[in-house]
């Protein structure tokens, strides 16, 4: 079943962010090129808050900006973006979305909770990235990607305008590349053209 729904995307990249993440976001897309996997945007926003990430990214993307909603198609060459009250889940039939609860909007466990749910059904053909943010959300769920064999970035600190999130990522020692934005898109591109090489 996973595979019929899949068999287009051979990776999909997770992104996560919070503070100061939208410079690192723009810099990673105006280098994206058009490619066959899809993308997906994990960032911190306040429950009530009505994002304005899909028009800002727009502009320096090449890449179609899509929000997600309940059971949507995932394509490649796409890069969705979640509702800011919602918790994004991935299953065998797409994505799943799940309300965030107002009585308890914090911690903000948006990239964990996405990132579990992405090693779980795309297994090692998954890339979690992690950017400039406050917190510790990333931690759980780059352990799950990089025990599913997938591949684990994080923004170099120095780069960073808040370095909680990738500083606690690579504590871990679970990170395989640690990368300015703007190189990011360049290391994704060979490891899946690599990978795939490999399987074919």
């Amino acid at each position: 079943m996973v595979q019929s729904i899949f068999m287009d995307i051979p990776y999909i990249v997770a992104i996560g962010s919070s503070a100061g993440g939208m410079v690192p976001m723009q810099d990673f897309f105006e280098s994206t090129p058009h490619d066959a996997v899809a993308y997906v945007i994990l960032r911190h926003f306040l429950m009530e808050q009505k994002s304005q990430l899909q028009h800002i990214l727009q502009k320096h993307s090449r890449l179609e900006i899509v929000e997600i909603t309940e059971n949507i198609l995932i394509e490649k060459d796409k890069v969705y973006i979640p509702a800011s009250h919602m918790y994004v889940t991935l299953s065998e039939q797409g994505f799943h979305l799940t309300p965030r609860n107002a009585a308890k909007p914090y911690p903000n466990k948006t990239v964990d909770v996405f990132l579990q749910s992405l090693a779980w059904i795309k297994g090692a053909h998954t890339i979690a990235v992690i950017l400039s943010g406050d917190g510790t959300d990333g931690m759980e769920g780059i352990a799950a990607i990089h025990s599913a064999g997938g591949l684990v970035i994080a923004q170099d600190p120095i780069s960073c305008e808040f370095k909680s999130m990738p500083e606690c990522a690579i504590r871990t020692g679970m990170v395989d590349k640690v990368l300015l934005p703007k190189d990011m898109p360049k290391a994704i591109a060979e490891h899946v053209d690599k990978d795939l090489l490999v399987t074919v």
